[in-house]
C-alpha cells in the first residue's frame, strides 16, 4: 500500500543518510579555515534570498529535505546551528557548520552528495518498488 510504500522510503533513506553522515569524512578545502568560512558564507548567501541577513529554518530543512537527508539529521543540523532557538539562522550562525563531525549538510547545500555504497541503496529501492 501507499503507507508501507511510504514508511519503506522513509526507513531507506534514513539508514543511507545516517550512512553518509556517519562515514563521510570531514574535509577541508585547500585554503584552509578562511577559505571554508568564505565557501559557507557564499553558501549562506545563495540561501538569503531576499538579502535579509537572515534565512529560515525552515527555508533549511526543505532544502536539506529535497537532497534525501533525513529528518532526524536535519533537526541535529538545525538545533546546532539555531543555538538561540528563534528559527533563523545568521551568517555567524551558518558557520557552525565547521563544528559538525561531518560535511554532510554543507555537500548537501551545495549539491555535492554521492551515495557511498550504491548495492545497498539499489538493493533498498528494489525493496520499496517490490
Amino acid at each position: 500500500t501507499g503507507d508501507t510504500r511510504r514508511e519503506n522510503m522513509d526507513h531507506a533513506l534514513e539508514r543511507t543518510s545516517s550512512t553518509l553522515y556517519a562515514h563521510q569524512p570531514r574535509r577541508l578545502r585547500g585554503g584552509g579555515s578562511q577559505q571554508r568560512d568564505e565557501d559557507l558564507k557564499k553558501i549562506f548567501y545563495a540561501l538569503d534570498k531576499t538579502n535579509a541577513g537572515t534565512i529560515s529554518t525552515q527555508d533549511v530543512v526543505e532544502s536539506l529535505r529535497s537532497y534525501g537527508i533525513h529528518k532526524k539529521i536535519i533537526r541535529s543540523a538545525i538545533a546546532q546551528l539555531d543555538a538561540d532557538k528563534d528559527g533563523k539562522l545568521t551568517a555567524d550562525d551558518f558557520l557552525r557548520l565547521k563544528e559538525m563531525p561531518t560535511d554532510l549538510i554543507e555537500r548537501a547545500l551545495q549539491g555535492q552528495l554521492a551515495v557511498p555504497d550504491w548495492h545497498a541503496f539499489i538493493n533498498d529501492m528494489a525493496e520499496i518498488y517490490k
